[in-house]
């Protein structure tokens, strides 16, 4: 390979950062394909060194990981071609020629979500760590996923004392997850509730982000944590980057996918597992019990053919999607005339039911009495009181 064909490469990497040498693997395997480049690390913990490590090697571009103002406003100085493989709101110099590669936070938010919901867990604690827009951007998604199935997200943002920490473990109802921002987060917590004698995962599961085995294997319990990609992360800075040394156009930012969930002991499967089409049919059939909907709306808000969801309902739940629509809409009148002294041809229509008279014969037909039979099954001495 002669001289001018040669790109030279400095990755910037601050010490002690186990996600850094992540990245460098993805940056490595590039640079195993492209036998024209010459990597070199250089480790950030002074500027001093880096500027002298630089004005040596003289790099054509320039791969960054998770550097400080000082250090970033010395890369923006040099106006050379630079993949960034961390935020851009974490720090205000920013170079002229640059690429953004950033893991996908809302996908990541939706993947845990979608998870735990999958495990069984209907109340969620997200706790924070960092306060930076990435965490801001993972919590969202996951709120906004959890949103869908009917289930609530509480988050507590950095910084939080240990005794508001402790106070919002002890306080989650039944079949509760915590989502924490990264892996050490949760280590803390899992120390908290070893101290505070709090049973992990009995009273609550806990996933954690990043996949270090070294910790999560040693927490206590073990501890469910996915992956962040690091890696993949890593590759796609070289090859923004080579695409700038190329002459090619690029995108600002770049996103790449979380990787895997690594389960262990402290997020258990608990209750009934369904599908996710399932899951979603049933959230939609809850939240809109008041409501005239019908088995297509229910289809359209899964995102699966009706067949599909047909063969779904039939294997899972033993029933139909018209048959778990009818039901939930006749539980719930059941409550509200159990529950109030109205009319109940006003009930009827209050709970979206335009014929009263066709609501009674399929409320007879569903629970084996008439509606007043039922109220008064349900008010002893005439006072009005939920079942």
């Amino acid at each position: 390979m002669s001289e001018k064909n040669t790109k030279r490469i400095a990755v910037i990497i601050p010490c002690h950062s186990p996600s850094t040498w992540r990245k460098i693997e993805g940056i490595m395997t590039f640079a195993q394909e492209r036998p024209e480049w010459e990597v070199s690390l250089v480790p950030y913990e002074q500027l001093s060194p880096v500027k002298r490590a630089l004005r040596t090697f003289r790099p054509d571009g320039i791969i960054c990981a998770r550097l400080d103002e000082k250090a970033m406003s010395l890369v923006a100085s040099l106006s050379l071609p630079t993949a960034i493989a961390f935020h851009p709101d974490e720090t205000k110099a920013r170079p002229k020629r640059v690429a953004y590669v950033l893991g996908d936070g809302e996908k990541m938010g939706r993947a845990v979500a979608r998870h735990m919901y999958s495990r069984g867990y209907r109340s969620f604690l997200l706790v924070g760590r960092f306060g930076a827009k990435w965490e801001s951007e993972r919590f969202e998604a996951f709120e906004k996923e959890v949103a869908k199935f009917g289930c609530h997200a509480t988050r507590l943002a950095a910084p939080f004392s240990h005794d508001e920490l402790l106070a919002a473990l002890e306080e989650l109802p039944p079949r509760s997850a915590v989502f924490a921002a990264d892996d050490i987060v949760a280590s803390d917590i899992l120390n908290i509730a070893k101290r505070e004698r709090i049973d992990v995962p009995r009273r609550f599961g806990i996933m954690g982000v990043s996949n270090f085995t070294a910790l999560c294997d040693n927490s206590h319990p073990p501890l469910t944590s996915i992956d962040q990609n690091f890696a993949e992360g890593g590759y796609l800075a070289a090859k923004r980057l080579h695409t700038m040394l190329s002459g090619g156009i690029v995108p600002e930012i770049s996103h790449y996918p979380p990787g895997k969930v690594h389960e262990r002991e402290s997020l258990p499967q608990i209750g009934a597992r369904h599908s996710l089409a399932t899951d979603l049919a049933l959230a939609f059939i809850s939240r809109n019990v008041s409501n005239p909907i019908e088995v297509p709306d229910v289809v359209s808000a899964t995102g699966v053919s009706r067949r599909s969801l047909e063969n779904l309902f039939r294997r899972e739940l033993s029933s139909s999607v018209a048959a778990e629509i009818r039901n939930a809409r006749l539980d719930h009148l059941s409550r509200e005339i159990s529950s109030s002294d109205a009319p109940l041809a006003e009930v009827c229509v209050e709970c979206g039911w335009p014929y009263a008279a066709h609501a009674m014969r399929l409320f007879k037909r569903h629970f084996g009495m008439t509606m007043r039979e039922w109220r008064e099954q349900c008010t002893p001495d005439g006072k009005t009181v939920r079942c």
